[in-house]
């Protein structure tokens, strides 16, 4: 889906259908997040729960970040007047954004951390396992030198 993202990204559809900018990449955005639905399907038995939440969180994001730009063209400035009262709805919702990104990038630092923890201890019972081996090893050995003498 990210590839189909770019593809809307870069084919001028204005020429096409009657499009501002913000609603041209809308619908990149909007194709972009959808990729995280597509991704979260095909891989949701093998995701743990903080990797299903973190794909679910970042398509919500960007599919209304995309859906945002393209139903509200007064986005663009040359096409209505830019009022106090738009410019303050304009900077509530940047802040609005910024801070469920901030939400979004938490669930995949938690998705990280359980990843990494997961892949501690796979090493640590390796390792374990590792030096197991050893000490019978070393056992036996020292077995073999008893009878020898």
């Amino acid at each position: 889906m990210t590839i189909v993202a770019l593809i809307a990204f870069k084919t001028p559809l204005q020429h096409y259908i009657s499009l501002t900018r913000y609603q041209h990449v809308g619908i990149a955005i909007f194709l972009f997040g959808m990729g995280y639905v597509m991704q979260t399907i095909w891989s949701w038995r093998v995701y743990s729960k903080w990797a299903k939440l973190a794909n679910i969180a970042t398509f919500m994001f960007f599919c209304s970040v995309g859906l945002f730009f393209y139903m509200t063209p007064g986005l663009d400035g040359y096409t209505t007047d830019p009022s106090p009262k738009k410019i303050l709805v304009r900077l509530s919702h940047i802040f609005t954004y910024l801070f469920f990104a901030l939400v979004v990038s938490l669930f995949w630092v938690k998705w990280a951390h359980e990843d990494n923890k997961v892949k501690d201890a796979e090493k640590a019972k390796e390792a374990a396992k590792v030096e197991a081996d050893l000490s019978k090893d070393d056992e036996v050995t020292s077995e073999s030198k008893e009878e020898a003498n």
